[in-house]
């Protein structure tokens, strides 16, 4: 364990070490609060956020509240996606951004994210 700044890093994942007592750092947590459409964007090998405690967990518990969400895999990349992945995934990733965005923002129709 070594401290940075506000956090502390153990086994590669990161918490807010100045959490309010009795509040939890869990990312399902507040999850019912949540009303913004969001997509979460995955690498198939990200060991910083694995499936349990992250973007799969929190896409399972959206989906099950029936709330706007969208979970994007990119097969073999891992948590440095947009630094150092393949650069068609870096691609692909900012096409997905722009056509969430241009769907939540400008309202324009895009189909691709409408399953339910």
């Amino acid at each position: 364990m070594r401290r940075s700044g506000r956090f502390v890093i153990q086994a590669d994942r990161a918490r807010n070490d100045l959490a309010p007592p009795g509040t939890s750092t869990e990312s399902g947590a507040h999850v019912e609060k949540i009303n913004t459409p969001l997509m979460l964007i995955e690498g198939e090998v990200d060991y910083r956020t694995p499936p349990v405690s992250g973007g799969e967990m929190m896409f399972r518990a959206l989906k099950s509240l029936k709330k706007p969400v969208v979970m994007v895999m990119f097969p073999a990349e891992s948590h440095e996606l947009s630094r150092s992945g393949k650069p068609s995934h870096r691609i692909e990733r900012l096409q997905h951004m722009v056509r969430w965005f241009d769907k939540y923002l400008k309202g324009e129709k895009v189909e691709i994210y409408d399953v339910r």
